[in-house]
């Protein structure tokens, strides 16, 4: 919801056509540097559970106060870890989301109210004070509303099919490799 690619619906939906694309260019940027930080973790996770299913499988209810689980388990975990800066970044990045959307949400009626006085004054130049040519120079564009919530709840639909595909093929992979 805080998303400046959502954000930038606003604006662009208002003919505020540059803060629409910059918002929109911040927002594209911290999509793919989310998903490319979410890699790394990703790509550790199934060796992460067959560490987890082997050490299980070892000391089979063998667990407790039992120091050389203790001390393998802390190793894993250790190890595990390592690929949690992805999701530091990844939640910095949330918070920079969050705040560029609450900067563009403060300026915008500010930069709606100068476009819309500039404009007024560009049409009054030109031809008077001819209401229907004011209306024609304002107004709102919805079908850029409609076009970018669709590319944006397809794109999501795509990524979260993409990324269920993978964590269902790394279980499948546990699964199979785990029941040999």
């Amino acid at each position: 919801i805080f998303s400046p690619i959502i954000g930038s619906i606003w604006f662009f939906h208002r003919k505020i056509y540059k803060a629409g694309i910059i918002m929109l260019a911040i927002g594209i940027l911290f999509a793919i540097v989310s998903l490319v930080t979410a890699i790394p973790m990703l790509k550790a996770m199934p060796n992460f559970f067959e560490k987890v299913y082997t050490l299980t499988e070892k000391y089979k209810g063998d667990t407790q106060n039992n120091p050389q689980y203790t001390e393998e388990a802390t190793a894993i975990l250790n190890e595990w870890s390592k690929s949690f800066t992805p999701l530091l970044i990844s939640s910095l990045l949330w918070l920079l989301q969050l705040s560029t959307a609450l900067v563009f949400s403060i300026f915008a009626n500010y930069w709606y109210k100068e476009l819309a006085i500039r404009k007024i004054k560009e049409v009054k130049n030109y031809k008077g004070n001819d209401l229907s040519a004011i209306a024609a120079a304002g107004g709102t564009k919805a079908i850029i509303w409609v076009l970018i919530l669709i590319s944006y709840i397809v794109i999501n639909i795509v990524l979260i099919v993409a990324y269920c595909a993978y964590l269902f093929s790394i279980l499948g992979n546990f699964v199979n490799n785990s029941s040999q």
